[in-house]
């Protein structure tokens, strides 16, 4: 009888190691299923990141490829109007030539200001160019 008893007290802590090793194993996979999970989930906040970063992108150089196209008639137009070295004989000949290049020179240095404030503007606004210009702002 001792020796049943003695077997059945082996039996006993062999099956409750068991039992054991199965709670460990169990609460492990659990863990590990746990870590999948929240793996999985950062993977697609990072491709929902780059698929927005990707259509952002897209947007930007459907937009450059328009304005591109648009300025292609103005440019084509201004090469074939004088050069400057031609300017001074033009202003010489007639008042009404040399009024029409001052409003163009004035337009012109007007457009260039609008132009540079914009570009400070978005500057200012960009994640990229904030710490770069010092914050951006209206040009001097």
């Amino acid at each position: 009888e001792e020796e049943e008893e003695d077997g059945d007290r082996k039996l006993g802590t062999k099956l409750d190691t068991l039992g054991d090793l199965a709670d460990t194993l169990e609460s492990e996979i659990t863990r590990v299923q746990r870590d999948e999970a929240a793996f999985a989930l950062e993977q697609t906040k990072d491709q929902r990141q780059k698929a927005e970063a990707v259509r952002a992108q897209h947007r930007l150089w459907e937009g450059a490829l328009k304005t591109r196209i648009r300025l292609q008639a103005p440019v084509k137009i201004a090469a074939t109007l004088p050069r400057p070295h031609t300017y001074p004989l033009f202003r010489k000949r007639d008042d009404k030539v040399r009024a029409a290049f001052d409003r163009a020179a004035s337009a012109t240095l007007s457009t260039l200001h609008h132009l540079v404030t914009i570009q400070h503007s978005l500057m200012s606004k960009s994640k990229a160019f904030r710490g770069k210009e010092g914050g951006g702002g209206a040009p001097p």
